[in-house]
């Protein structure tokens, strides 16, 4: 869900981030993998039906496009305008550059194309990237605990249950007090001074104040009404797509339990689960948290870690592909020094 600035990172802490994702992923696929029987799992996928994955596909790639089309919105709300095409096409090589990249790529590659095709600001470019991440975190946690306010989630005891909804309940707070605060940054920082008096280094303090202010200017789009109701229901329609993409994979394994409503439980849970640090493409955190969630519902780690792999080539192999290719022929690679200009 986390995206970076885009600012490479020192060398000892990208290479520490490197050390850290791997033994999380080694450590978290060691889990998974763990007892499981490798026959059952070639049988399950052999049983599975594709033709379900190919309509899951579809909702992944339309779910691109609702995303490309409320960037648009943010943006035009900042005073900028750009093509759908661009805007799409930075989203697929972002996104798809996050299965196979270290994670600041993604963020820097979506600021280049769309600063360099387009004529956006860098900082207005990572202002709407924040708004972004503001909705999709506020929908995620919606559907997290709509699942379980209609008790969906048949294994999930009531004590867990109630540690997560209060969790998710902390965290729309935190989310709502966002947007309240994005109304004046300027003020806001104002406010805040008590609290930057107490940090005695000034280059510290300056940068957070302005990392501060870059967010907070980034979701002013979410602070006017009509515009904060058109962009939610945006957000609500990509992960609805999304979650499409998730109930339709259940299905191709005869996978009927968790209905629609458990597919967007299970999507929000993935959605967080792949914040954990690990390698590109979420090895590791993605296996790890589909097993947990469809372990509530008595699914078979057999069956889960089927699932997973099919998930896997949809969502995380499908589009870096498509991304490299989409930016070969557009010459988005070479206009940003990543490939040789003809």
């Amino acid at each position: 869900m986390s995206e970076s600035t885009g600012k490479p990172s020192p060398k000892w802490k990208r290479w520490l981030a490197l050390a850290l994702g791997s033994a999380i992923t080694i450590l978290l696929l060691a889990w998974v993998v763990k007892d499981i029987s490798w026959a059952a799992v070639g049988q399950s996928l052999g049983r599975s039906h594709w033709g379900w994955f190919g309509v899951g596909w579809v909702a992944y790639m339309l779910s691109y496009c609702a995303r490309a089309r409320r960037w648009g919105a943010i943006l035009e709300n900042q005073g900028f305008e750009s093509s759908f095409g661009t805007r799409l096409a930075a989203l697929l090589i972002g996104f798809g550059s996050n299965s196979i990249l270290p994670a600041y790529f993604g963020p820097a590659l979506r600021i280049g194309i769309l600063n360099r095709r387009a004529g956006v600001p860098i900082e207005l470019v990572l202002g709407s990237m924040f708004a972004e991440r503001m909705l999709d975190l506020g929908i995620v946690l919606l559907f997290l605990v709509l699942p379980l306010s209609l008790r969906a989630v048949p294994s999930l005891s009531a004590f867990n249950a109630s540690a997560v909804m209060l969790l998710s309940f902390g965290l729309l707070g935190f989310w709502g007090l966002c947007l309240v605060a994005a109304k004046d940054p300027n003020r806001t920082i104002l406010r805040l001074d008590p609290v930057f008096r107490l940090i005695h280094r000034p280059k510290l303090k300056t940068r957070i104040q302005t990392g501060l202010l870059h967010f907070l200017g980034g979701l002013t789009a979410l602070s006017q009404p009509r515009q904060f109701a058109r962009l939610l229901l945006e957000s609500l329609c990509v992960w609805l797509l999304n979650g499409v993409t998730y109930w339709t994979g259940l299905l191709a394994f005869e996978v009927y339990r968790p209905g629609f409503i458990g597919a967007l439980f299970i999507q929000s849970g993935a959605a967080l689960a792949i914040v954990i640090p690990s390698t590109p493409g979420y090895i590791g955190p993605f296996e790890a948290s589909l097993q947990v969630l469809l372990g509530l519902y008595q699914i078979p780690s057999a069956t889960a870690v089927s699932y997973a792999i099919a998930m896997r080539v949809v969502m995380y192999i499908t589009i870096p592909l498509i991304a490299i290719i989409l930016g070969l022929r557009l010459g988005l690679l070479s206009s940003l020094g990543l490939g040789k200009k003809r």
